[in-house]
């Protein structure tokens, strides 16, 4: 069995005992409900970005995800904590000092980094997906013009 399907296996069987719902959108993403306030667009590998919590609307098709979100900074936290850990060879023993450290880094980088300030700038924010991007997030002028520069059909609208 190759290591993708495995680790689909592994997430959808994890996923399953919590409650959660997972459902295949198209350019290789997935969206993940947890219940409130947590709701995520995320690749189906950990390689790539994704559009964590919370995901309040999205509408897709088969080359494009259109996605209105209300970041959610608990939430990035913990994914881009347990990112660090997974990815940081020092701190692969998952024990409470290791836990901390990783926090502790993630929370440096959502306060620090341009990108993660930008998320959390505004209330909401919209992000668009295509086969091979992620562009976002974005403001309501920015969304209209990538829409008229990607040239995403009419009848695939999100309702704002």
């Amino acid at each position: 069995m190759s290591y993708f399907c495995l680790l689909i296996l592994c997430v959808l069987n994890i996923t399953c005992q919590q409650g959660a719902l997972v459902k295949g959108l198209c350019c290789n993403y997935i969206y993940l409900d947890q219940g409130k306030d947590s709701k995520s667009i995320l690749p189906e590998t950990y390689n790539g970005k994704g559009v964590h919590a919370n995901v309040i609307q999205y509408v897709y098709n088969s080359a494009f995800i259109l996605i209105l979100q209300k970041p959610v900074y608990e939430d990035h936290l913990y994914h881009l904590s347990s990112q660090i850990t997974r990815e940081d060879s020092l701190l692969t023993k998952n024990d409470e000092m290791n836990i901390q450290i990783s926090k502790h880094k993630a929370d440096s980088i959502l306060k620090n980094d341009e990108f993660y300030k930008k998320i959390f700038s505004r209330q909401f924010n919209l992000w668009i997906i295509s086969k091979n991007n992620l562009y976002g997030p974005l403001d309501l002028n920015e969304y209209y013009q990538k829409r008229i520069e990607l040239a995403i059909p009419e009848g695939l609208y999100l309702k704002l």
